[in-house]
């Protein structure tokens, strides 16, 4: 439930590791280049965590589904090895991109 709404038959999903040079050809584009970027997601404590995580609408569906004190529960469950001793929270991302030329 922790996804946004999307049109039946109209979901492209990411899977491996050449999928963003695959969408950009069938867009049309000559891929030109691509990386790997770091995206930590750092916040002060779990429930800053909760609620920033909350706030994207991502887990929207999931509220309607149970409620927000149920969502926030199973987040805040879910981000417990993401928290530091000092009682802060970073998660580790690294996002890929690719450059792309008409």
């Amino acid at each position: 439930l922790a996804e946004p709404e999307r049109a039946a038959g109209r979901c492209w999903r990411p899977g491996g590791r050449d999928d963003l040079e695959d969408l950009a050809r069938r867009a049309g584009l000559r891929p030109d280049g691509s990386g790997r970027v770091a995206c930590p997601f750092g916040y002060a404590d779990l429930d800053s965590a909760v609620r920033g995580l909350v706030s994207t609408g991502l887990y929207d569906a999931a509220v309607r589904a149970t409620d927000e004190e149920q969502v926030a529960k199973e987040l805040a469950e879910a981000l417990r090895p993401h928290v530091r001793p000092d009682g802060t929270v970073w998660m580790q991302n690294l996002f890929r991109y690719v450059v792309a030329m008409t």
